[in-house]
């Protein structure tokens, strides 16, 4: 094996596993928006027999809304196996990530790159896709598929007389549309791509026949296996609710954000600049961020020069210009799909060509390959140092990421932070070892199998009787608390509170509840606290943050009003929540400043706790009297 490839392996595999190993946070983020609809699932394939789990994963794999479920198919399929928890639910992006890895080298090595271990650490390395490995956005599964597609379809290309390269490069882009709509321009791109280089190769060629037969036997691979997802096969086999017909019907913010652009040139430019600054967020290192853009240009100089022409090197020319097209292709639709600031993730799969055409250009413009080879060595190996170490590193010397965000959204953490603002959303790829309060709820809940939990709202009103400045009201003011969210903190997510935590800890579902005002207190209770105020109030938030505002005893003043709705029995901890996992938004945006980022945990007394399990009492032993005085004789 290439040296270069194996020291790629063992650092892609290195810092996946110790981020699996430490970091102690649960699902969170898109991880969550992603996944959760297939948590109820692992208790049900892991109670059916051997027997009937493909029945039941095939039953998944066409369930689910909006986003085809491929990566979630093998998810549950792993936690199925494997047993639910965090570490196997990191673990499933690790044979993902080795595939890209290997991917790359093999096409690098299938267009000529004299050293495609090269192209292989740059990927293993690329702070981009480590960050992307380390949580669940299926954009990163769909851009792990991609290079072994290319390097098939290259394959098939030079030698179009083996059949089964030409039937497994159709599966492969068929089966890649599964993973994320984001891929249909690529895929489309690729099969097109294909009767273009079946023209330029052996359009003239004693191979002519044999390579049309291919095309057709790639195509009707490519259209056998993707035919459900475009809805071809819709008498046959129905169409799923991700399929492309409903994904376009009901997913137009794209569609209304491009109608919405008046395209002159002032307009154009300023977009153009927003999506550049935008795709700054790649989490790319200057060095391999200078490389890809001079490679790109090299690559088409290269290819328009009269080098295209020579016999020894024809193919690879073409080939690596065709990677590059493809990337240029591409770019306007990834601009336009990142241009929500949302899904950052969605241009990583045209980072693979990119890179290997990049080497590929330079190796052959470039005087000097022995000093081209120590710098990108010396590049890559700074890289797989810095990727592994500095997650550890950072962790043994600073506080924890999630407490404290904004001490690591500086350089140059910032190629894991993918944010200047220090938001605690975005140092996910950092290790933490703060336990979710997610996690604390499904440790203290009693007993096995249902989870059951209510969600309620606790507010308090500050402006009432507040001064100037950052002078709030009393909390002895029972007028100034009420039940329910402050009037503007928005919609609350349909989802409350995740339910992995609670698959983790054993049970096998969850069962939310929001309960009417008098409901009696029969479950574990997660009782949110939200600031609210005046409008006034609401201006100076800037100036004076809400928790600044809180006088001494709030939180006492809090558990008063728990225990004044659910009694004196019931007991009360404070959770801290700092990612706000408890509110259960996507957080790729703030959270509402009104929340507290803390909430009341409240079990009921144990009587309840008892009567839900169904534990009789055991009876109170019987205590004799001591005998005074002697037993008599006889007796």
């Amino acid at each position: 094996m290439d040296r270069w490839l194996a020291l790629a392996l063992v650092v892609a595999t290195l810092q996946l596993c110790l981020f699996a190993g430490f970091d102690q946070r649960g699902p969170d983020d898109h991880d969550d928006f992603y996944t959760v609809e297939t948590a109820p699932w692992v208790a049900r394939v892991r109670a059916a027999p051997l027997a009937e789990r493909p029945a039941l994963l095939a039953q998944h794999f066409i369930g689910g809304e909006l986003h085809p479920q491929l990566a979630q198919t093998a998810l549950l399929a792993t936690l199925s196996a494997a047993g639910p928890s965090y570490r196997h639910y990191r673990l499933v992006n690790l044979p993902f990530l080795l595939l890209a890895v290997l991917g790359t080298w093999a096409l690098a090595r299938e267009l000529g790159t004299r050293h495609p271990g090269l192209a292989a650490l740059a990927v293993a390395t690329l702070p981009g896709l480590i960050n992307a490995s380390r949580k669940w956005d299926p954009q990163f599964h769909a851009a792990c598929l991609t290079p072994v597609g290319l390097w098939l379809l290259a394959k098939a290309l030079r030698d179009p007389r083996r059949w089964g390269l030409w039937l497994a490069a159709g599966l492969w882009q068929g089966a890649r549309v599964y993973s994320h709509p984001i891929v249909l321009p690529d895929v489309l791109a690729t099969v097109l791509g294909a009767f273009v280089f079946v023209g330029i190769l052996h359009g003239r060629s004693a191979h002519t026949r044999a390579a049309l037969g291919g095309l057709a036997l790639y195509v009707a691979a490519f259209v056998a296996i993707s035919g459900y997802y475009f809805g071809i096969f819709e008498g046959l086999l129905g169409v799923p609710d991700w399929s492309l017909p409903n994904y376009l019907f009901r997913r137009n913010s794209y569609w209304d954000e491009a109608a919405a652009l008046s395209w002159t040139s002032a307009s154009a430019g300023a977009f153009a600049v927003k999506q550049l600054a935008e795709l700054s967020w790649l989490q790319l290192f200057p060095g391999m961020a200078l490389i890809a853009a001079f490679g790109t240009v090299a690559t088409v100089l290269l290819a328009s020069s009269r080098r295209l022409l020579a016999p020894e090197d024809r193919d690879s020319s073409w080939l690596a210009l065709g990677c590059v097209v493809l990337v240029l292709a591409e770019l306007p639709v990834i601009a336009l799909a990142t241009s929500n600031r949302a899904f950052l993730h969605d241009w990583l799969f045209l980072a693979f060509p990119t890179v290997v055409a990049s080497l590929w250009a330079l190796e052959r413009l470039l005087v000097g390959q022995r000093l081209l080879r120590g710098a990108l060595l010396a590049l890559f190996l700074g890289q797989a140092v810095f990727v592994v170490g500095a997650p550890l590193a950072a962790r043994a010397s600073g506080p924890d990421p999630v407490l404290e965000p904004a001490a690591y959204s500086a350089w140059p953490l910032y190629p894991f932070t993918r944010s200047g603002t220090g938001r605690h959303m975005v140092t996910h790829h950092l290790i933490s070892t703060v336990p979710p309060p997610t996690d604390l709820v499904a440790a203290a809940m009693p007993g096995e199998g249902v989870a059951k939990l209510d969600v309620v709202d606790l507010t308090w009103d500050a402006s009432r009787g507040s001064g100037p400045g950052c002078r709030s009201g009393s909390v002895l003011d029972e007028q100034a608390w009420s039940w329910g969210t402050p009037r503007g903190a928005g919609q609350l997510p349909r989802r409350l509170i995740s339910a992995w935590p609670f698959v983790f800890a054993g049970f096998d579902d969850l069962e939310q509840r929001r309960p009417g005002p008098l409901a009696p207190l029969r479950k574990t209770t997660v009782v949110r606290l939200w600031v609210d105020g005046a409008d006034a109030w609401i201006g100076e938030l800037p100036v004076c943050r809400p928790e600044e505002r809180l006088p001494r005893g709030f939180f006492q003043l809090a558990r008063r009003a728990v225990a004044a709705r659910y009694g004196i029995e019931a007991e009360e901890d404070l959770l801290r929540d700092p990612t706000g996992s408890l509110i259960g938004r996507v957080t790729e945006w703030e959270i509402d400043d009104q929340y507290l980022n803390a909430a009341l945990l409240v079990l009921p007394p144990q009587a309840e706790i008892e009567a839900e399990l169904g534990v009789v009492p055991e009876p109170a032993p019987v205590v004799l009297p001591d005998v005074v005085g002697e037993v008599p004789e006889g007796g």
